[in-house]
């Protein structure tokens, strides 16, 4: 028909497909997100996972990543975060802190992208105003360990608002609380680092 638009099947089947693969994976890793808002009481266990980028959807306000074991994983993340993420393309190396809060319920600490920045830059897409917490290596360029308060520097980073930090190790909290800064900000070698957003800061 003259003047009739060309559908591309092949583009929209795979946007189809990418949906369907997106859905999937929230499903099987993500338990409903609301469950997830309040932490619990005691310790909180942490992971993380490095791997590169697949695809960031802001009308689910998720991401997926492909470990680099070759597994996807899928995050439903805050809005502000995916804004952020939405600055990087497929195929990015990234990594994830997050920390299981019981029932299978896990948050995102932070994301990290490798090689995007000189030196580490933390962007506070939390919300709220939040705590920078670094300090140096321990012996054998350890993060996590004793330290000594004069050890450690505390700094605040508003909503919104981003900070350079030198330091190769780091954590962040809430206004109120404190934490061991014991997350590298470099990959082994100190010479890797990057831009990294902050999602939840914990305790």
């Amino acid at each position: 028909m003259a003047g009739a638009a060309e559908i591309d099947y092949n583009e929209e089947a795979m946007k189809i497909t990418r949906l369907a693969l997106l859905c999937a994976a929230l499903a099987a890793h993500l338990p409903d997100p609301l469950a997830a808002q309040a932490p619990g009481t005691g310790s909180l266990v942490t992971g993380s996972v490095s791997g590169t980028l697949v695809t960031v959807d802001k009308k689910l306000s998720a991401m997926i990543l492909r470990t680099d074991e070759g597994r996807q994983m899928a995050w439903r993340l805050d809005r502000s975060v995916i804004e952020q993420l939405s600055r990087f393309k497929t195929g990015d190396r990234l990594w994830t802190i997050y920390r299981e809060l019981g029932g299978g319920d896990r948050a995102v600490t932070a994301i990290g992208f490798p090689g995007s920045e000189k030196v580490p830059v933390y962007v506070n897409a939390t919300g709220s105003a939040v705590r920078l917490h670094t300090a140096a290596y321990l012996d054998g360029g350890a993060c996590r360990g004793y330290r000594e308060d004069g050890q450690v520097s505390h700094s605040l980073v508003r909503r919104g608002a981003s900070a350079d930090n030198e330091a190769p190790c780091w954590c962040c909290s809430s206004m109120q609380q404190t934490c061991e800064p014991a997350n590298r900000a470099y990959e082994p070698g100190d010479r890797v680092t990057g831009r990294i957003i902050l999602s939840r800061c914990f305790p």
